[in-house]
């Protein structure tokens, strides 16, 4: 008995919550149908380019014509049904007008960034078909998604181009935003110069669209300014210079400007004694030079990093080093002194060294034995060339194409955007030391 007074008792209480949500409906539906088309229709607004409160204004009406319509559509009477139907229609008909005039123009999709046409080539420019075709039905050419460059090229097609302006490069100059969107728009002659211009549009005088840079194109500009700028060096020599500075490449390289120039690295610095000093130097064409002298584990140099157009070129220093092992004859290390050239791409990636070396030649060098004196062997892009200690040498010089087309066959010599000159003392024992005198380094075109 208890049991059916509970389904009794539930029934009814199921019944009042029915009547309740029917009489809800009848008195606020109108309420709650707005509500649900509203926001429906503000978010597609607000996709299609609208701002939130003009699309929340432009929604009220269409909603409320839209509701209306539908709580009329659904009467019992015929009349009101009809009339219901045609407002309902009629709010639809506005809705869909709406959104076709504010998304007609859009080529891709603002959430995804998907396109929405499709474009052919045609001898006319770029044409839209329908995404469902795979070729034009006259011309054959295959149908693509839109892209950035087509929907460029057909909006520049059916309006006048903007007009640009012509921008000088130089090595300051600002590529890219802070998104990474492009800032600079760029045409390439077939000889590899550059015509930069602060807008996209199409080149003024050549009537060509231009395209927006990326990162491979950067590069090859600041390669042509660097070589542009190395030429320029190359070719305008200083009036008032003496004759055997003229044309060089390497700047103070008679150190009658102190150090000026040239860079010092010190390996570990808790190894080691170095002093360096320009000195005096009767032999020299300026009267001076570097002297240099290390003892003890570790190194310093002295290092200069040249900018270079092509591989035709002579290196030339006068320079005189040595070398002593410790205390211990044959086991206790070497001094080395070296005199290095290291050629590096544009990137500043080493490819190859040539090194000028003079280091302790023992009997007991270079064999196996613990703390005997011993150098790295010569490979593809390392080359050595070993130095007699304690002789002076005017005007050496390598020949660097000879050297790398011969010495140097892991190098590619066409990669050669810049040479680093090294000055560079050294030892491989507590006890050992160096010494370097150089001057009138040079790098010169043949």
């Amino acid at each position: 008995m208890a049991g059916i007074n509970k389904k009794i008792i539930l029934a009814i209480v199921g019944l009042g919550i029915c009547f309740l949500g029917i009489l809800g409906l009848i008195m606020f539906g109108h309420l709650l149908s707005f509500l649900m088309i509203f926001p429906w229709i503000v978010e597609h607004l607000v996709n299609a380019g609208f701002d939130i409160w003009l699309a929340r204004l432009i929604t009220v009406p269409i909603a409320s014509i839209m509701v209306i319509g539908l709580g009329l559509a659904l009467s019992f009477s015929s009349a009101k049904r009809n009339a219901g139907l045609a407002i309902f229609a009629a709010g639809l008909m506005l809705w869909s007008l709406a959104m076709y005039q504010m998304s007609k123009d859009h080529i891709f999709d603002p959430i995804s960034g998907m396109a929405r046409k499709c474009y052919a080539v045609t001898p006319k420019g770029y044409e839209v078909v329908p995404c469902s075709w795979n070729v034009h039905p006259i011309y054959g050419s295959a149908v693509l998604p839109a892209t950035k460059e087509m929907a460029t090229a057909e909006w520049m097609s059916k309006n006048d181009p903007p007009k640009v302006q012509k921008i000088e490069p130089d090595s300051n100059l600002r590529f890219f935003a802070q998104d990474g969107s492009p800032l600079v728009w760029y045409y390439e002659y077939p000889d590899g110069r550059f015509d930069l211009f602060a807008q996209p549009g199409k080149h003024p005088q050549l009537n060509v669209a231009l395209k927006p840079v990326d990162a491979g194109i950067v590069q090859k500009i600041l390669n042509n300014l660097e070589k542009a700028s190395a030429q320029i060096q190359m070719e305008a020599a200083p009036k008032n210079e003496p004759e055997y500075k003229v044309n060089n490449l390497v700047f103070n390289g008679d150190f009658t400007q102190r150090l000026e120039g040239w860079n010092r690295q010190i390996g570990d610095v808790s190894k080691g004694y170095s002093q360096a000093e320009v000195v005096s130097f009767e032999h020299g064409k300026s009267g001076k030079a570097l002297h240099i002298m290390h003892k003890g584990e570790g190194y310093v140099q002295y290092l200069q990093v040249v900018p270079v157009v092509g591989y035709d070129l002579i290196f030339s220093v006068s320079f005189q080093p040595s070398s002593r092992e410790g205390n211990m004859v044959g086991f206790s290390g070497s001094g080395v002194a070296q005199v290095g050239l290291i050629y590096l791409d544009k990137d500043g990636s080493k490819l190859g060294e040539t090194i000028l070396v003079n280091y302790v030649k023992n009997p007991f060098a270079d064999s196996p034995m613990i703390g005997v004196p011993r150098r790295e062997g010569d490979t593809n892009t390392k080359h050595f060339i070993e130095i007699a200690g304690g002789k002076y040498y005017q005007n050496y010089q390598i020949d660097l194409r000879k050297e790398l087309e011969s010495n140097l066959m892991g190098v590619n010599p066409d990669n050669i955007s810049k040479i680093a000159i090294i000055l560079w003392c050294g030892a491989t024992g507590s006890q050992a030391g160096s010494e370097l005198w150089a001057t009138d380094i040079s790098l010169t075109k043949k």
